[in-house]
């Protein structure tokens, strides 16, 4: 039997564009700009003069949480009201070229802030 059907040629693709949309986004290009925040309460990382932090939120169910942070020169512009589950990693990744900031969580899944007017 071939292995080469319909659907595993969409699985391979599909595969294939999520390895290079996430290496893209992760900053596999040769920039030697750190615009990732990994897991930890306390880390910070800046990019179009601006700050993405992980800050601790409230224990939910008896685990730690973090919500991500955006300032600008010492000034909150975007808090998050989620909390994300420290047990099942959080990280934060600015685009390259724009103010836009992409959480991924273990738990919650994947999602982008974008700047619109201060990012209220």
């Amino acid at each position: 039997m071939n292995g080469c059907t319909p659907r595993n040629l969409r699985l391979l693709s599909a595969v294939l564009v999520f390895s290079v949309l996430f290496l893209w986004i992760t900053g596999c290009s040769g920039q030697s700009v750190n615009r990732t925040s990994k897991r930890s309460a306390g880390q910070t990382v800046e990019m179009h003069g601006l700050v993405a932090a992980l800050e601790s939120g409230p224990s939910e169910n008896g685990v730690g949480t973090l919500r991500p942070v955006i300032s600008r020169g010492g000034e909150q512009l975007y808090r998050d009201d989620t909390g994300y589950c420290e047990r099942h990693g959080v990280a934060t990744v600015w685009e390259f070229d724009s103010p836009v900031l992409w959480i991924f969580s273990g738990d919650v899944g994947t999602f982008r802030v974008l700047e619109k007017s201060g990012f209220g």
